[in-house]
């Protein structure tokens, strides 16, 4: 459904653009995403499909920090005594590498008509990883997460929808900026009316269809936009968990630019404000840095949103998150990477 207003439940077949299948060998394990030879609607089935199967299977993996993720796996690992729940779980959780004989061919059949498979030594190593978060699951990028259009899942997720959730807040119309894999919008407006996701990021568009289906959501549109420049008008609550980190290599999916990594937080609440209708809202969940103990983007949001037309509420959510980012040079002059949350109101 990338366009309209179809309210019945998303299925494979309103995602699927009619492009032609690529024939994939399957005598071998096939390297990497290859652009413009795999296309999005193959992308997508084979995601729900993979999906679908771990949902069976009564799958569950807790998304962690990168930090503990590089612990865990530094662990050894001894799949021949494991349960089938927890190899998937090794599989597309920590995405270990596995020996294939240990992954159902309903799995990787999916998978490596994808290419979301390669082969390390012996065994296979998944390229997209699965999340849940209360009874839903969720596609998102491998382990360690380096490619610029990488789709990010992690405790940020979990906070971004708590926070949602503690705002109490209710709209008819639910536009998740910059939506990623679609889960502000998927697990957060369960009882609303649409549901928007936008992002310019092509992967990010497919995984977050991908979610819709997997989740059986309703009343689905996708948009590809630059924050809300190709977003139709009449959308009540703008939600976003935009990137914040100062990253040396400016990735996309994490990347939130300069003043201290507010820049693509800023550019939003400035679009929301011309966008939103009187009461409309945005809230977002970000981060701050904190430099000489005052809080750098409460500060901006500040000067950039007029006392008059506006209300704004504002709160730390959680006081040091990212830590080990204060080893980067960027970050030398920063007390702390503070998780925070904003509602912007329009009056």
């Amino acid at each position: 459904m990338a366009s309209g207003t179809d309210s019945s439940v998303a299925t494979q077949e309103d995602f699927n653009f009619g492009c032609e299948r690529v024939e994939v060998n399957d005598s071998e394990f096939s390297g990497g995403y290859r652009r413009n030879i795999m296309d999005s609607s193959v992308t997508i089935s084979s995601i729900v499909e993979v999906g679908s199967f771990l949902k069976e299977h009564h799958y569950h993996f807790t998304a962690v920090t990168p930090e503990s993720h590089r612990r865990v796996l530094a662990r050894n690992c001894h799949f021949n005594t494991m349960k089938s729940t927890d190899i998937y779980r090794h599989f597309f959780g920590w995405n270990r590498a596995v020996p294939s004989a240990l992954i159902a061919p309903q799995v990787l059949k999916p998978l490596k008509a994808a290419n979301l498979i390669v082969a390390d030594g012996p065994a296979v190593k998944s390229l997209v990883r699965f999340a849940t978060l209360d009874d839903k699951i969720f596609a998102h990028s491998g382990f360690p997460t380096d490619d610029e259009q990488s789709v990010f899942f992690g405790p940020d997720s979990y906070r971004f929808i708590n926070f949602l959730k503690q705002s109490a807040l209710n709209a008819r119309r639910v536009l998740d900026v910059g939506c990623g894999s679609g889960v502000g919008a998927l697990a957060f407006s369960a009882h609303s009316g649409l549901k928007g996701l936008c992002d310019i990021n092509d992967r990010a568009l497919s995984y977050s269809k991908a979610n819709a289906v997997l989740n059986s959501c309703q009343n689905v549109e996708v948009f590809q936009s630059d924050i809300l420049k190709n977003v139709p008008e009449g959308f009540d609550l703008l939600i976003a968990n935009p990137p914040f980190i100062m990253d040396s290599r400016k990735r996309q999916y994490r990347h939130g630019g300069n003043h201290c990594g507010s820049e693509m937080s800023l550019k939003i609440i400035d679009q929301a404000m011309s966008y939103l209708q009187p009461g409309g809202r945005l809230a977002m969940y970000t981060g701050s840095c904190i430099v000489a103990g005052e809080d750098t983007f409460l500060k901006l949001c500040k000067e950039l949103v007029p006392r008059n037309g506006f209300n704004l509420s504002y709160q730390e959510i959680d006081p040091d998150i990212f830590g080990e980012e204060l080893s980067q040079a960027s970050y030398s002059h920063v007390d702390r990477i503070a998780a925070v949350g904003l509602v912007l109101e329009k009056v």
